[in-house]
């Protein structure tokens, strides 16, 4: 089965030309290759390179139609939702240091050694010397700079990490900025305040309501335990 049989062998009637929905795709290696449409939000995709390119050119080089992209990862072999593409640790990290590249109040140079670390439980694997993080993320401020290790469910699904936005605000505005750049955290009895940060961040009210639900409980519980309110 080729590129053409799933567009029908007519992939310009696929396109998405009001740009409406749109999301960014990368290869199994983590290389980002373009948008689904004008633009760099929502959930992200994994796809063959050479599906990509091949449906691309034939497309004009405009973006590809957002409802097909999510057809071809949700019933072929030639693309993936994030959750169930079973990267490896060094192919997750090149996907979320890019995601976080492209937020202005992030300088992914200051990563430590340039880039998101990543723990990855069920193969016993890492990339670029990630901490023993239990939760979703964690950061630790070190002479090499800010590592902000991430935890790779690997092909389990429905991890809150498979949207720009969630990635965004969760690795870029509350691990990075809150912990790493402003230095709220538990020693200081402050770790709530990175939740009241991340909140009022633009990418909050653009990312998914199951993790809006869950920051906010993770929020109450810290904010009691540390000012009794």
């Amino acid at each position: 089965m080729t590129p053409y049989n799933y567009v029908q062998n007519n992939p310009i009637l696929r396109i998405d030309p009001d740009g409406a929905l749109d999301s960014p795709i990368f290869d199994k290696d983590g290389n980002f290759l373009g948008v689904d449409s004008e633009g760099y939000t929502g959930e992200i995709i994994i796809m063959d390179r050479t599906a990509f390119n091949t449906v691309s050119r034939i497309n004009g080089n405009q973006p590809l139609n957002h409802d097909q992209v999510i057809i071809w990862a949700e019933k072929s072999p030639l693309a993936s939702k994030l959750d169930d593409a079973d990267l490896t640790p060094e192919a997750y990290s090149k996907i979320l240091t890019d995601v976080l590249d492209e937020m202005p109040d992030v300088e992914v140079s200051e990563l430590y050694n340039g880039e998101v670390s990543v723990l990855d439980r069920n193969r016993n694997a890492s990339y670029n010397d990630p901490e023993n993080v239990l939760g979703l993320a964690e950061t630790t401020v070190t002479s090499k700079g800010i590592k902000v290790t991430a935890n790779l469910y690997s092909g389990e699904g429905d991890s809150d990490l498979n949207m720009v936005t969630n990635i965004q605000n969760n690795l870029g505005a509350h691990e990075f900025i809150g912990h790493g750049k402003l230095g709220f955290g538990d020693k200081t009895r402050t770790h709530h305040k990175v939740y009241e940060f991340q909140m009022r961040h633009p990418t909050w009210d653009k990312t998914t309501k199951k993790y809006q639900r869950q920051m906010m409980d993770y929020y109450l519980d810290y904010r009691k335990r540390e000012t009794g309110q």
